[in-house]
């Protein structure tokens, strides 16, 4: 088992041969951490990882995932921009059906 600096294991946590802990990782109670399993630097673990399995973030995540999540947060300011855009298009859209049914309503 490989510990660098600033690694908090709970009490009942059971760690696994060449499992390795990043810096500033944490391990809550009741956990089991597989063997050669790899725990990123700044990861809260609060769920049994697998053996040689990788996870990172908070909390904890496979490395797939976090990657996966990671990539979408850099889409989300276009996302954004596009949501406000048809948002401006759905009250112009909108304006133009009441001024239309305003039209044709008798008076």
């Amino acid at each position: 088992m490989i510990i660098t600096g600033q690694v908090g294991i709970s009490g009942s946590v059971t760690v696994g041969d060449r499992a390795m802990f990043g810096g500033q990782s944490g391990v809550v109670d009741h956990v089991t951490i597989g063997e050669g399993a790899l725990i990123g630097a700044s990861t809260l673990v609060t769920h049994d990882v697998a053996a040689d399995e990788s996870v990172w973030g908070f909390t904890g995540k496979t490395m797939t995932k976090a990657k996966h999540e990671l990539a979408a947060m850099g889409r989300l300011p276009e996302l954004l921009r596009r949501f406000r855009q048809q948002e401006r298009k759905l009250v112009a859209l909108k304006s133009r059906i009441d001024e239309l049914e305003g039209n044709t309503k008798a008076p």
